[in-house]
């Protein structure tokens, strides 16, 4: 799912510790998604009015 990110979803991502990157989910092997998915979002600080995807596979 794609979203752009909003003052407010950086602001609720900090407070709730949102973890949407592919580093932090269970299926990612350290190079790749145990899915077969391509290779996606990189932990790294979320900046106002760019546009990141959630995978519905993430699991932690």
């Amino acid at each position: 799912m794609k979203t752009r990110v909003t003052l407010q979803l950086i602001v609720e991502a900090e407070r709730f510790v949102l973890r949407y990157a592919c580093d932090d989910c269970a299926m990612f092997t350290g190079e790749h998604c145990a899915h077969g998915w391509p290779g996606g979002e990189r932990r790294r600080p979320l900046q106002e009015g760019e546009e990141i995807e959630f995978c519905k596979e993430f699991e932690s």
